[in-house]
C-alpha cells in the first residue's frame, strides 16, 4: 500500500549517510517500500540559474524514472523536494515546456507525462502513513525536549511546495509529540540556516547558524528534515565552538529510536555533535 520511488539526493551518499540509513530502517519497520531508482542530481539552484532547460531536464529524467514504475516519488532532502516539485509544476502547466523537455528526454529513450507526485519523507510519515499508524508501532516513548527546525525549502514558496503553513508549521511537532517528545519552540525554526552561502560568505552563514542554535538553547536536541540544514547546525557547532553542544538529529533518527531501532542502525554514531549524552537520557 505504501510504495514510493526513492530519491535520496546527493547528500545521502556523502555528508548525510545517516539520514539515508535511518530513513531506510524506519520505512522497513513501518512497511513502507522504497524503490531505488538510478537517480541523478536535481541540480539545486546553481544549475537552474545557469541553464534552466538543463535543470528542467535533470529533474524530468528523475520524474520519468518514477513514472515508468507507476509510483509517486519521496525524497528526504528539502532542496530536492523543492526542485522536483517546481520542475514538475512547470512541466505540467505548459505544453510548450513539456514538449521541449520530452524532446531532450527522447534522446535517452524516455519521456515524462507529469503523472508523478513528489513528496517529502515527513509528509509521507504524517499524511500518508498517518499518526495513528505510527502510534501503533511505537515501542519506546522519547521523553525529551525536542526543538523542531524546518528551514526554508520544505515550506517556501508555499504555492510550489504546498507542504504546511510556512509561518507556523505543525507536521514535525505532531510527529514528535506522538513519540513522547515535549516540543521546545524555537522562534527561528523556519528561518534560513545559510547553507547555500556557506562557501561564499562563511561569516554570515555562521552568524545565521548561531542564531538558530541560540533559539534552541535549553532543548535536549534539534530535529531537522533537510540534510543541508542538519550539516549546517551539526557541523556549525564544531566550527564556532558553540557550547553547550546540542545534538542535531534527522527526523528519521529520532523516530527510529521510538520504533525500537538500535542507534547504530540509525547512524547516530555518524553525527558530528555527540549523541551519546542524549541516548543516555532517553
Amino acid at each position: 500500500m505504501f510504495r514510493y520511488a526513492y530519491f535520496p539526493g546527493c547528500s545521502a551518499e556523502s555528508s548525510a549517510i545517516e539520514y539515508d540509513m535511518s530513513t531506510r530502517e524506519v520505512c522497513k519497520k513501518l512497511g513502507i517500500e522504497l524503490v531505488d531508482i538510478p537517480f541523478n542530481c536535481c541540480g539545486t539552484h546553481i544549475v537552474e540559474e545557469f541553464d534552466e532547460c538543463s535543470w528542467l531536464a535533470l529533474n524530468a529524467r528523475n520524474l520519468a524514472l518514477a513514472e515508468e514504475l507507476g509510483l509517486d516519488m519521496v525524497t528526504i532532502c528539502s532542496s530536492c523536494f523543492y526542485n522536483l516539485r517546481k520542475a514538475n509544476a512547470m512541466i505540467r502547466q505548459s505544453e510548450e515546456v513539456r514538449k521541449r523537455i520530452n524532446d531532450i528526454l527522447g534522446k535517452i529513450g524516455r519521456m515524462y507525462d507529469g503523472k508523478v507526485e513528489v513528496k517529502h519523507i515527513l509528509g509521507v510519515l504524517v499524511d500518508d502513513y498517518g499518526i495513528d499508524g505510527i502510534i501503533r508501532n511505537v515501542e519506546k516513548l522519547i521523553e525529551i525536549k525536542a526543538s523542531p527546525y524546518y528551514g526554508c525549502l520544505i515550506l517556501r514558496p508555499e504555492e510550489i511546495v504546498q507542504f504546511d503553513n510556512p509561518e507556523a508549521p505543525r507536521k514535525m511537532e505532531d510527529l514528535l509529540e506522538t513519540i513522547g517528545c515535549e516540543i521546545f519552540e524555537n522562534p527561528f525554526k523556519v528561518d534560513c540556516c545559510g547553507a547555500p552561502i556557506m562557501l561564499i560568505d562563511k561569516k554570515t552563514h555562521l552568524k545565521m547558524v548561531k542564531k538558530i542554535l541560540e533559539g534552541a538553547k535549553g532543548a535536549d536536541c534539534i530535529v531537522t528534515v533537510c540534510p543541508l540544514c542538519h550539516y549546517a547546525l551539526d557541523v556549525g557547532q564544531a566550527v564556532i565552538g558553540y557550547e553547550p553542544k546540542i545534538p542535531v538529529l534527522h527526523v528519521t533518527q529520532i523516530l527510529g529510536l521510538a520504533l525500537g531501532i538500535p542507534a547504530e542502525k540509525l547512524g547516530l554514531d555518524k553525527n558530528v555533535t555527540p549523541t551519546e549524552p542524549l541516548l543516555k537520557k532517553i
